[in-house]
C-alpha cells in the first residue's frame, strides 16, 4: 500500500529541468508530499525528487521524467488516452483498452499498458514519420520490449528505438498497435543522397521512352491494315507500358515532395 502526506506550505517546489522535454509530461492532477516527491494520480506514478519540476510561475503545472524512474519502463503512446489513430496518422476519439502485446527474449505477453508502462504522449518527431506495416511487409516485423518499452526492428539498420524517436497506438482500420517511426536529419540526407545523376536522368529517358510508345500506339490504332491480332496485342502492350512508364516518372521525379494521395494513386497503377 502506498502512504502519502499531503503538502504543506512550507513544501518548495524543484525548479531544476531534470530532463530533456521532448520526453518530458506535463501533469496537473498531483499531490506533492513532504519528502519533494509527487503522486500523479491519473497515471498512478510516484515521482520522487529530482524527476520533476514546476516552472516559475507555473507552480500548478509539473513537468515529469517517466523515463528516469526505475518504477516502470516509460512509452510514448501517439494520441491521449481514449483516442487512436487513422491511417493518415491522425488522433481521433476511440475509446479502447491500451493493452499491447509486448516481449522478453523469446518470450510474450500482453499487459495493460497504463500499468506497466510510465506513459508519454504526443508525437515525438521534427519532421515526418513512417508506420511499421508487419501484416503488409514482412521486413517490418517488430516488438517492444517488455523492461525497457525499446521498439526492435531486427530487420532495420538502426533496430531499436527509445520514446525520443517513435510512438505506438492503435489503429482500429487495421485492428493493430502499430508505431510511428521519426525520419531522422541523416535518413533525410541518404535520401538525397540517393538521388544521383542516374536517378535523375531515369524519368527523363521513361519520358522520352512514352512518346514513342505512344507514337507507335497511334500508327497502329489508325492504321486499319494493322489492326489485326498482332496489331492490337501490341497496342496493348505499349498502351500499358506507357502509362506505367508516366507514374514512374512522376514518382521518381516527385520523390518525398509528391502527396500521399497522388504517391498512392501512382502505386495502384503501377500495381495495375
Amino acid at each position: 500500500m502506498f502512504l502519502w502526506c499531503p503538502s504543506s506550505s512550507s513544501t518548495s517546489l524543484s525548479t531544476t529541468i531534470s530532463c530533456s522535454t521532448n520526453v518530458s509530461l506535463a501533469i496537473t492532477n498531483v499531490t506533492v508530499n513532504e519528502d519533494g516527491s509527487i503522486w500523479d494520480h491519473e497515471g498512478e506514478i510516484l515521482y520522487p525528487p529530482g524527476t520533476h519540476w514546476s516552472n516559475p510561475g507555473e507552480e500548478d503545472v509539473h513537468m515529469v521524467c517517466p523515463c528516469n524512474i526505475n518504477e516502470r519502463p516509460c512509452l510514448r503512446k501517439c494520441c491521449p488516452m481514449g483516442q487512436g489513430m487513422t491511417n493518415k496518422m491522425e488522433c481521433f476519439d476511440y475509446d479502447h483498452n491500451f493493452n499491447i502485446e509486448v516481449k522478453e527474449e523469446d518470450d510474450s505477453k500482453m499487459v495493460e499498458g497504463k500499468k506497466h508502462f510510465a506513459l508519454l504522449y504526443g508525437n515525438p518527431c521534427k519532421n515526418k514519420r513512417f508506420v511499421l506495416e508487419p501484416d503488409v511487409h514482412t521486413d517490418d516485423e517488430f516488438w517492444i520490449r517488455a523492461s525497457d518499452g525499446v521498439l526492435v526492428t531486427p530487420h532495420y539498420d538502426m533496430s531499436e528505438y527509445g520514446p525520443d524517436s517513435f510512438c505506438l497506438d492503435y489503429y482500429p482500420e487495421r485492428k493493430l498497435h502499430l508505431p510511428a517511426i521519426c525520419i531522422t536529419e541523416d535518413m533525410l540526407e541518404d535520401d538525397d543522397d540517393s538521388k544521383s545523376l542516374a536517378f535523375k536522368i531515369y524519368p527523363i529517358f521513361m519520358i522520352i521512352s512514352t512518346i514513342f510508345l505512344l507514337a507507335t500506339f497511334l500508327v497502329y490504332a489508325l492504321i486499319p491494315e494493322l489492326r489485326n491480332l498482332h496489331g492490337m496485342c501490341l497496342m496493348s502492350h505499349v498502351g500499358s507500358l506507357s502509362v506505367t512508364y508516366i507514374f514512374l516518372a512522376i514518382v521518381q521525379i516527385g520523390g518525398k515532395d509528391i502527396s500521399d494521395d497522388l504517391c498512392r494513386a501512382s502505386g495502384k497503377m503501377l500495381f495495375i
